[in-house]
């Protein structure tokens, strides 16, 4: 077990130089190649995304029986920098923050309305969804909890936690902002 960790190990962080490597030097097509190789690599951790071989099952499924499918990968990388998802979509590095689930939100809608020649009403931006799904401020600081709770879980796992936890401190300005401008005092 420990010997195939150190393999893991190794060729994991090889494929990371070279991705970051890439991205230093601004060759995002490279970066993009590797970035997703990291992604099918075999997992040794708890932090799982669908590689590329489960996605194409899905496409192939969805094909067969005439499901309308919803590309995610596709969308989030056409609204990430360079097509490399990151932290402008996602919560905690695998979920998506409410700006990642109004690109879902419509997209479904827009698939659905599509199969039922329906005419579809597209979120326009983040405070629109929330507004619309009735969310409160409790909710949201809710999701924010969950999403680290989460993260705290994948973290225990990780080759490098530090790297995991690093996500939960970025967020953690906008939730402390988030409380102040939202909550009145004796609240939090």
């Amino acid at each position: 077990m420990i010997a195939k960790r150190a393999v893991y190990l190794l060729a994991s962080t090889a494929v990371a130089l070279i991705l970051a490597e890439a991205l230093r030097l601004g060759r995002y097509a490279l970066a993009s190649r590797y970035f997703d190789k990291v992604l099918d690599m075999p997992r040794q951790d708890n932090f799982d995304r669908a590689t590329d071989e489960q996605n194409a099952f899905i496409r192939r499924i969805a094909g067969q029986y005439g499901i309308p499918l919803v590309e995610e990968v596709r969308i989030f990388r056409a609204h990430s920098p360079h097509g490399l998802m990151g932290s402008n979509l996602f919560s905690d590095g695998q979920h998506p923050n409410t700006e990642g689930y109004v690109l879902l939100t419509n997209a479904f809608s827009e698939a659905a309305a599509r199969r039922l020649r329906a005419p579809v009403r597209p979120f326009l931006n983040a405070q629109d969804l929330i507004r619309r799904a009735g969310l409160t401020p409790q909710d949201l600081a809710a999701a924010f909890v969950n999403s680290g709770q989460w993260l705290f879980s994948v973290s225990a796992l990780h080759y490098y936690p530090g790297q995991r936890l690093d996500l939960r401190k970025s967020a953690s300005p906008r939730l402390s902002r988030f409380l102040q401008t939202t909550f009145t005092p004796g609240l939090v």
